[in-house]
């Protein structure tokens, strides 16, 4: 049981560093951090229709994220 203990401890701290990290990135360019968590709350299309806070799970997901956030920085189109 420790083992698993450990390792569900583990995912969930990478989860939450994902978490954090997608939040500044959000506040950094949306400028607030209400906004921030505001639009990781929301569906957003370009995801899928899924909720950015809920993509922080995977690796993959956060990547997706950091790609729409970064279009959004820049003007680009996702």
């Amino acid at each position: 049981m420790k083992n698993n203990e450990g390792a569900s401890a583990a995912v969930d701290a990478q989860r939450t560093a994902r978490e954090e990290e997608i939040r500044r990135m959000a506040e950094a360019i949306l400028e607030s951090n209400d906004m921030a968590l505001s639009w990781m709350r929301r569906e957003n299309i370009a995801l899928g229709n899924a909720k950015p806070i809920e993509l922080c799970d995977t690796d993959v997901g956060a990547a997706q994220v950091r790609r729409v956030l970064s279009a959004i920085e820049y003007g680009n189109s996702v």
